[in-house]
């Protein structure tokens, strides 16, 4: 046993007092880093909340200036809006200039009021329709939808007894109300078709007149006007009827007015109006006439002149 111990005491030469010293400080430092523990976690918890608010306030900074930045797009978009309208009624309002100062002295157009804009034609479709009517005399007129243009070509067509005009309307009521306010229409006749729903190419929702078809194939035109029917529920056309009849319908020499030309519909239709024209072999021009809204003018290639008076 002393054997023992005195081979203990020589490779554990520190003594019991040394021993215990070094648990005492072994004992310390685990007290400090208990300490330093308890200390990070608070500090933690207070970089935690702190950058808990800090998120909360750039949040509703974030929420206040997509807020701010709604509003001033709004009031971006509606400036541009009101803008766009104003410069459309400029426009406009050069026109029923232009319109005016180009019949004042029209032997034929005496006395007769009109009232463009809204749903009617406007100001810059009976400007190029009156000198359509002066430039080229078309004497075979078919015009889609009764209305301000039907004044203007039916007091044409009375004045000349070799004009032809045609007009197709739908609604009974307003035909009826119209010949009670206009007179002197002898050379003009009003053909009521009622409207219908049906299919063309890719859109089978589309408005056309019931029967328009069978009643004007085989007969020819030189002047077209389209105003009428509405869209209605069409996914992508709108006044096709006058497709279905093209391009046997046609003079030689022609002019197609069609108008509300800033629709998609109308715009759609134009284009398949040229397609037919192409796969037909006539050439033609096409132009545009903006005011509150635009007119689409297509010509036999004879008359393109009339695409920019």
């Amino acid at each position: 046993m002393r054997v023992l111990k005195k081979v203990y005491a020589k490779i554990f030469p520190a003594s019991k007092h040394q021993v215990k010293k070094l648990a005492e400080e072994l004992q310390k430092e685990k007290e400090e880093l208990k300490a330093e523990k308890k200390e990070l976690k608070a500090l933690l918890d207070e970089i935690t909340e702190k950058s808990s608010h800090i998120l909360q306030v750039l949040q509703e900074t974030n929420n206040t200036e997509n807020h701010r930045l709604k509003e001033i797009e709004d009031k971006v978009y509606k400036s541009e809006k009101n803008s766009y309208h104003a410069l459309l009624q400029s426009q406009e309002a050069v026109w029923a200039h232009i319109w005016h100062d180009s019949i004042k002295d029209s032997e034929w157009l005496q006395n007769i009021s009109f009232s463009p804009g809204r749903w009617a034609v406007g100001y810059q479709c009976l400007y190029v329709l009156y000198r359509v009517l002066k430039e080229v005399h078309p004497n075979k007129i078919l015009e889609m939808g009764l209305g301000q243009s039907t004044r203007l070509l039916g007091a044409y067509a009375a004045e000349y007894p070799d004009v032809s005009h045609e007009v197709v309307e739908h609604d009974g009521t307003w035909i009826s109300f119209f010949l009670k306010d206009t007179s002197n229409l002898k050379n003009t006749s009003i053909e009521k078709l009622e409207l219908m729903t049906g299919g063309f190419l890719d859109d089978d929702q589309v408005t056309m007149y019931k029967g328009f078809e069978t009643k004007f194939a085989g007969r020819k035109y030189n002047l077209i006007c389209i105003d009428s029917p509405f869209g209605g529920k069409a996914k992508k056309y709108a006044r096709i009827d006058i497709l279905r009849i093209l391009p046997d319908c046609l003079e030689d020499s022609f002019i197609i007015l069609i108008d509300d030309y800033n629709r998609s519909g109308e715009q759609e239709m134009v284009k398949r109006l040229e397609t037919v024209l192409k796969d037909a072999g006539i050439k033609f021009s096409r132009g545009i006439y903006s005011g509150e809204k635009q007119l689409a003018v297509v010509t036999s290639e004879d008359w393109s002149f009339l695409c920019s008076l």
